[in-house]
């Protein structure tokens, strides 16, 4: 059998443990997936009642037989995370944040994205000069399901799906019960691979140095879609609100706020 692992194998494990690891005093939510029952060079299958979902650090002491296999079972049925939140750290941090949503760039901008004058994406600039992304997503009830705040996030336990892949590249939600589901992806720019990024906008060499950016840059990509408090979807090139009006992204730099919907 294929090293690959199925999705709905991956789903499975990582629900199982309330999507972080079930080390007790770890719940780190960068997820990998071991086999212990019979390892995979022995059995060569993806037998969910024989793997487990841990974080790196812990997958390595399972590799080495820290734990025993009546340990690891006693993990998946009694994980660290049982009732709580889901909490992590984005350890992306550069000076300069760019932000690519529904086709839109936005750069030099605190507030990203706002709803009913109310801020759902923004950045703040730490005491070392790099850059901090906030985020407050709600449900249907008003409270918070997913928020970052300076690169710390916390995310209910209401959720369908959490997928947060090991190098910390991305974050995958859905709680379909809210209406959320999200994408967000995190890379390095560099100043070449921005200017080829930004031929669309017609901008000059001097336009774009006139931004004054660091680099490299993160670049954070956000596709899905929030119910609450209005319904709006974010595609790879356009936004759609309220599921009838559709917009294209542009480009927005050196401005108080990006998006701002009523």
């Amino acid at each position: 059998m294929s090293r690959y692992i199925p999705i709905e194998v991956r789903q499975g494990l990582r629900q199982e443990v309330f999507y972080g690891c079930p080390i007790h005093g770890c719940g780190s939510p960068y997820l990998s997936y071991h086999h212990f029952d019979p390892p995979y060079h022995e059995g060569g299958t993806h037998n969910p009642e024989g793997m487990i979902a841990l974080c790196l650090a812990h997958h390595k002491y399972a590799d080495i037989g820290t734990y025993t296999n009546d340990q690891l079972k006693s993990f998946k049925k009694n994980p660290f995370l049982k009732g709580k939140s889901v909490k992590g750290r984005i350890e992306w941090m550069r000076r300069d944040i760019i932000l690519r949503t529904g086709g839109m760039t936005t750069i030099k901008t605190p507030i990203f994205l706002e709803i009913q004058r109310k801020p759902l994406i923004w950045v703040k600039k730490s005491e070392s000069g790099v850059m901090l992304l906030n985020m407050d997503i709600p449900g249907k009830d008003g409270t918070s399901i997913f928020k970052i705040v300076d690169n710390d996030w916390e995310l209910s336990n209401s959720i369908k799906d959490l997928e947060a892949v090991p190098s910390g590249r991305s974050i995958n939600i859905s709680a379909p019960a809210d209406g959320i589901e999200l994408m967000l992806k995190f890379e390095d720019v560099s100043n070449d691979d921005f200017k080829k990024s930004l031929t669309k906008y017609n901008l000059s060499e001097e336009d774009i140095s006139g931004f004054n950016l660091n680099w490299p840059s993160l670049l954070v990509t956000l596709k899905g879609k929030i119910k609450y408090p209005i319904d709006i979807e974010i595609k790879e090139n356009h936004f759609i609100l309220q599921k009838t009006n559709t917009f294209e992204g542009g480009f927005i730099g050196n401005s108080q706020t990006g998006i701002s919907i009523a």
